[in-house]
């Protein structure tokens, strides 16, 4: 089995490095029917849940201007320092990070 999948994955990296923009968006439809099918109900009900949550904290980050402070600093930044000169308790920012 594992030889298959490692076939299949080499034969889309080999279509994909030569397609056009149509056909890379028909192979992600198919790559994500088959992602979907291959899902257990739990895994539906997680990637469902979860999905909203990647976007509010993705808009969160963005509104806090995180990312630009993280690349900015060009190391890792401790709670505190993210919550400088932001109103955010740093107790809420705290539980951040496990969501994106």
């Amino acid at each position: 089995m594992d030889a298959i999948l490692e076939n299949v994955t080499e034969e889309v990296h080999k279509l994909v490095g030569t397609a056009d923009e149509a056909l890379r968006q028909r192979t992600i439809d198919k790559l994500r029917d088959l992602q979907y099918a291959l899902e257990t109900p739990e895994h539906t009900m997680q990637r469902l849940i979860y999905t909203g949550l990647t976007t509010a904290s993705i808009r969160v980050s963005l509104d806090l201007n995180i990312f630009n402070r993280l690349v900015e600093s060009g190391r890792p930044l401790k709670v505190d320092e993210l919550v400088e000169g932001t109103d955010v308790d740093p107790v809420l920012l705290g539980t951040y990070p496990e969501l994106i």
